[in-house]
């Protein structure tokens, strides 16, 4: 449930099944005043049904706060897919807040003025791409929720034999398989022969995998790993089942799906998606 500790992306319970609530404390260059009064008031007068409710309802609630919480998600639950009409809008509803802040009677009016106005025109304008709303949730949160950076590859690694974690994971010892994911934790811990040693685990929209890359290939193309390079990887190795353990990837050979367009196929179509993503044009 995007946004958590009961903004709006869950203020009102709507039926999310099993889901993990994030805490304002995640949410990158969130004040804790903002949020500590968006709790207290909507425990003393309920959920919140918008933007504009919050704003009319939350004096510390200003528009950095808001375009955060739009961009993270948190007001999915209340205004689905319409984060650009949100965005569109409220530097409108700041200044129309800005004008009557003084007394109680010009919140009202406000927020009834801005209710009105708020349904006619969702619909005119259409939502971020789905590159963009992930750029934007892993920069504030450090984690996806409208969905996973692979799907957005799937397609093109498909095509071109890679697996999905999940299949990995089912393939037998000794398997030869290729496959792609975010790079989390590498790691070279201190061995006692000297030699380098690197430990990481690979996620995917399907699972997590852990590798395992001696020196022969960290010294062969593993540096990449530990640079921004390295956050988008492509791997190939063999599956390798200790003891009828879980599954891990002894690798042979990485690459960044960001590289080189001439040695990697998908590096133009991934570099497109992120300058999609630093580019949003209402």
């Amino acid at each position: 449930a995007a946004g958590g500790a009961g903004v709006p992306g869950d203020a009102g319970a709507p039926a999310y099944g099993v889901a993990i609530r994030l805490g304002f404390g995640l949410l990158k260059g969130f004040r804790r005043e903002v949020a500590e009064e968006l709790c207290e008031e909507r425990d003393r007068h309920g959920p919140f049904t918008s933007v504009a409710d919050c704003l009319r309802r939350v004096r510390s609630f200003d528009g950095l706060s808001a375009e955060r919480l739009i961009r993270a998600g948190a007001f999915d639950g209340v205004a689905p897919k319409r984060r650009r009409w949100l965005l569109w809008r409220l530097p409108e509803w700041l200044e129309l807040r800005g004008g009557v802040l003084p007394g109680p009677l010009g919140e009202v009016a406000v927020g009834a003025a801005v209710a009105d106005a708020e349904p006619a025109d969702q619909g005119a304008v259409a939502d971020l791409p789905l590159a963009v709303k992930l750029a934007d949730e892993y920069n504030l949160l450090g984690v996806g929720i409208s969905s996973h950076w692979m799907n957005l590859l799937r397609p093109e690694l498909a095509a071109s034999g890679y697996r999905t974690v999940r299949e990995v994971l089912e393939w037998p010892d000794g398997a030869f398989v290729r496959t792609a994911g975010l790079l989390i934790r590498p790691h070279r811990p201190p061995t006692k022969s000297g030699r380098t040693v690197v430990f990481f685990t690979l996620e995917d929209e399907t699972g997590l995998v852990d590798a395992t890359m001696f020196e022969p290939v960290y010294r062969a193309c593993g540096a990449v790993v530990f640079t921004p390079y390295g956050r988008l990887l492509g791997v190939e190795g063999r599956v390798e089942r200790r003891g009828g353990s879980r599954a891990q990837i002894v690798v042979s050979r990485v690459w960044p799906l960001a590289g080189e367009p001439a040695d990697d196929d998908f590096g133009e179509m991934l570099q497109e998606n992120r300058s999609s993503a630093r580019r949003v044009e209402f």
